[in-house]
């Protein structure tokens, strides 16, 4: 049961060290909101484009978690209803959210491909932090009145099935909206029950609201 994912080739040149990313990471001008998004989102990229192995790929993409919760916090009220001219902006938080569960699916998709005993627990985790981020791709979709894109919601339901099957635990978590503890088993009927609401109905600075009280009272 493979996610999908882009074709993957070795950059020449691409640092994958994991203290000098650290180093960046902690030097990048976070009050320059748009320009950190972009640049988080060039450097994943180029370290998502390494062929690695799945626990080395992990290790790598929870240094991105806090930077990312930072940018996602700051961004994601932006209200599009009441200022047309923030949508670049959403649009551009929509690519880098896309990038980190670009990253963790190909985490998921090596960890499932390498022979081992038993379940390892980058596994769990990174498939509790995909249904997560995946939560966040469709949620934004629907701040933007957008249509959500169809493989979201098989990927989504995908992750649930690995879950279920493997009997999957909750993950704790540096992400947005990620308070409660993070689970594909709860995640997948948090997006289903906020699509039951019609968000396309909802002002778009409400979405976010209704997420995080959902995500608050699904057990």
């Amino acid at each position: 049961m493979l996610l999908k994912v882009r074709s993957q080739e070795n950059t020449p040149g691409v640092d994958i060290r994991p203290a000098p990313l650290k180093e960046w990471l902690e030097s990048l001008p976070y009050t320059n909101t748009l320009t950190v998004c972009g640049e988080l989102q060039q450097r994943l990229r180029d370290i998502n484009q390494q062929q690695l192995p799945s626990i080395k790929h992990f290790e790598l993409l929870l240094s991105f978690n806090s930077p990312f919760e930072r940018i996602h916090e700051s961004l994601r009220m932006l209200d599009k209803s009441a200022d047309p001219t923030v949508a670049p902006q959403l649009a551009i938080l929509h690519s880098l959210t896309d990038e980190m569960l670009m990253g963790y699916k190909y985490v998921i998709n090596n960890s499932l491909a390498e022979k081992r005993w038993g379940t390892p627990k980058h596994l769990v985790t990174a498939v509790n932090y995909a249904a997560h981020l995946l939560s966040l791709v469709i949620t934004g979709d629907w701040q933007r009145y957008l249509l959500t894109n169809e493989l979201h919601w098989y990927e989504a339901s995908q992750l649930y099935a690995i879950a279920e099957q493997k009997k999957m635990g909750t993950s704790v978590a540096e992400l947005p909206q990620a308070q409660q503890g993070l689970s594909a088993l709860r995640t997948y009927p948090l997006i289903a029950m906020l699509r039951l609401a019609d968000p396309y109905r909802m002002p778009s600075e409400l979405v976010w609201e209704a997420y995080y009280y959902l995500n608050h009272h699904i057990n």
